[in-house]
Formats: structure tokens, C-alpha cells, sequence
């Protein structure tokens, strides 16, 4: 095709519609309410099988963190009703036997997929034997011994979060940070509890 004086003007055009159906066209934004947190001292559940033979064993206790939180979109597909991925990441500190001993414990799990504008529940969980590591062996801690701040994201970018004291000071970026003593609940004999109240945890 010969190109004319108005090919500059006709390709112009193009390029805008083209633009029109870019990625960034369809700009998307996710929105998370402030979240909730509880805390819970739960014991190890137990359950009723058929065939091995039983054996006894003492119930211990776990430190149990609940986040309630309900996320919207905007943008994107408006026939898609969830949000593909949300991180969320736990600071949990426990009253240590010797103060100087104190830190705080993160863990961080991606859930997905989100249903929009819908109360979802995230939770992670302290086993007893890490417990037993922070407080002493022959101490449970108390709901009172726990504080916690979260951080939840998309795509990177901190879209919500709180704690349970202070949250204006982001206490929990000035202490001393270990991972590995907090479980998501897949890595935990609550795994196959309470399936419909928790997001599905994504795999990666």
C-alpha cells in the first residue's frame, strides 16, 4: 500500500486503539479494609480414626492468629469475580522467658484466589514445641503474652495492615526478626479443620 500524507494521521490512530487494549488500559487496584486480629491459645486437635491401634498422648497447646480482612478490585476484568493472589505476612512476638530473649517471628503466605469484596480468614500458628523454646517448657503463654502486626499486600505494593498494640510506631520493624517458628496452617494438624472459613493458601 502507497503511503499517503494521511498514513502518519491513519497510524495514529491505530497506535491509540491499540493503546486502548494495553495492559495499562486495564489498570487494576486492589483495596483492603483494616484487618482484624485475634489470638488464640488452641490445644492439638484430635481426631477419631479406625484401624491403628490408639495410643495416648498429651494434648498441648498452640498459639492460634486469626486475620479477618475483606479485599475489592478495581479495574480489570469486570467479569472476574476474585483477586488472583494477596500476601500476607505475620509479625508474632511472645513474652520470652528472659526478656532479652525477645523477638519477633514472621511468616508470610500468599492466599489465592481472593473472592472480592468478601470477609476472608488467614491464619498461622506457633507449634508447642516452639512455644516451649520461647517461654520455657512448662509455661503456656496467655493471650496477654502475644502481640502481632500484619502486613498484606499486592503485587508488592502494602495495601493494608494494624497490630495489636502500637501500630503507629511499627514496633515490629525495630525488634530483632526470625523466621521459621511460625506455620501456616497446611504445615499443621489443624490442616484439614475449618476448610471453607480459610483462604486456600497459593502454591508458588
Amino acid at each position: 500500500m502507497a503511503i499517503t500524507s494521511k498514513s502518519p494521521v491513519r497510524l495514529a490512530a491505530i497506535g491509540c486503539a491499540l493503546l486502548a487494549f494495553s495492559p495499562a488500559a486495564f489498570a487494576q487496584t486492589v483495596k483492603v479494609d483494616k484487618p482484624k486480629i485475634g489470638i488464640e491459645i488452641q490445644k492439638t486437635p484430635r481426631y477419631a480414626v479406625q484401624g491403628p491401634k490408639e495410643k495416648r498422648d498429651t494434648q498441648k497447646f498452640w498459639i492460634e492468629v486469626e486475620v479477618e480482612f475483606k479485599a475489592d478490585q478495581k479495574g480489570g476484568d469486570p467479569n472476574n469475580e476474585f483477586i488472583d493472589e494477596i500476601e500476607v505476612k505475620y509479625f508474632i512476638t511472645v513474652t520470652p522467658k528472659n526478656a532479652k530473649d525477645r523477638k519477633v517471628y514472621t511468616m508470610t503466605v500468599n492466599h489465592g484466589p481472593i473472592l472480592k469484596d468478601q470477609t476472608t480468614y488467614s491464619v498461622a500458628y506457633i507449634s508447642p514445641n516452639n512455644i516451649a523454646k520461647i517461654v520455657g517448657k512448662d509455661k503456656t503463654p496467655g493471650k496477654a503474652d502475644v502481640d502481632v502486626a500484619v502486613e498484606i499486600r499486592y503485587q508488592g505494593q502494602l495495601v493494608a495492615g494494624d497490630s495489636t498494640k502500637s501500630p503507629s510506631s511499627k514496633w515490629w520493624n525495630n525488634m530483632s526478626q526470625a523466621e521459621g517458628m511460625v506455620l501456616k496452617k497446611s504445615e499443621t494438624p489443624f490442616a484439614p479443620l475449618w476448610f471453607d472459613r480459610y483462604a486456600e493458601e497459593k502454591k508458588n
